[in-house]
């Protein structure tokens, strides 16, 4: 099985990447694994500064891995722009990834199931993306496989194919006609209700998020991400030190075998459940009418 490098986004956090880049050291998959860093640069040079040279200080000095490659930039970028321009550099070179950011726990048998699913469904067209994180919604008593499809990019320690990613239109240039259609609308949010909002805030410049026009590439293609049932991935960026804000919360993470089947296809009962959880409340909905003008009841 050849190995897809893992490759790690970091800031100014060296508590939380220490933590991050520990639990990856103790795969057992690591020692044959290329990590390829990236660092992003600071804000201001007063405030941080000494952070961002602490976290490169600590990354030229990680091992455990077969190969380490380091890039680190002198301006800051932000997380969506260094995640789309990093990504894509390493598909200068590679075929296929794993990605993690500096606030994410795995489990110790994360980068395996990883690459077996890479390796498993790299030609198979109804995948666009595989991620070792399960959202905390109630899967059917009747879902018996120990992997499932959802409809939504996952931005939770996941990986891609060079041909997924490239096929991305990260200016999503036919949202206009997009936001016309009551029918596109609907299919997008079959994968939460809460996409339609979060994406005229990112092209409105309101958020900076690639992950939703990630997920944006999957509902036009009419793809999926492959989870497992358990959850290899935890969050940790609780602390107020992260650039973006997360509804979602980590939980647990397990260390299981997977069975990976030959074909795999979306499961109507899981989907729906998914959206239910990922249905916005009525005071945020009133907040995104108020503040934003993004009227819910047009929303599908």
């Amino acid at each position: 099985m050849e190995l897809a490098p893992v490759v790690l986004f970091c800031y100014n956090r060296l508590s939380l990447l220490q933590q991050t880049v520990t639990c990856l050291q103790q795969n057992p998959l690591a020692a044959d694994s290329t990590l390829i860093v990236f660092v992003d640069g600071p804000k201001s040079t007063n405030d941080d500064l000494p952070k961002v040279q602490a976290v490169r200080d600590f990354v030229k000095q990680i091992t455990g891995f077969k190969h380490l490659i380091i890039h680190e930039s002198t301006t800051n970028s932000g997380l969506a722009k260094s995640v789309i321009a990093g990504v894509s550099q390493v598909f200068e070179s590679y075929d296929k990834a794993i990605v993690m950011e500096d606030d994410l726990l795995c489990s110790s048998d994360f980068l395996l199931f990883m690459n077996q699913a890479l390796t498993r469904y790299t030609n198979d067209p109804l995948i666009c993306s595989v991620t070792g994180y399960i959202y905390p919604f109630p899967i059917p008593t009747s879902y018996t496989k120990d992997v499932l499809l959802i409809p939504r990019g996952s931005s939770w320690g996941w990986g891609t194919w060079k041909d997924r990613w490239q096929q991305t239109d990260w200016e999503v240039q036919d949202f206009a006609s997009f936001l016309t259609s009551p029918d596109q609308k609907r299919e997008f949010t079959k994968a939460g209700p809460d996409l339609l909002p979060m994406l005229i805030k990112q092209r409105r410049g309101l958020i900076q998020s690639w992950a939703v026009r990630w997920t944006y590439h999957h509902y036009k293609t009419g793809t999926y991400c492959l989870h497992p049932t358990k959850s290899k991935i935890t969050h940790i960026g609780y602390d107020g030190s992260g650039t973006n804000e997360h509804s979602l919360r980590g939980g647990e993470i397990y260390e299981t075998a997977v069975v990976f089947p030959d074909t795999i296809l979306p499961d109507q009962a899981v989907i729906r459940n998914v959206y239910r959880y990922f249905s916005p409340s009525l005071y945020r909905r009133v907040i995104n009418w108020h503040r934003y003008n993004i009227n819910p009841f047009t929303l599908v």
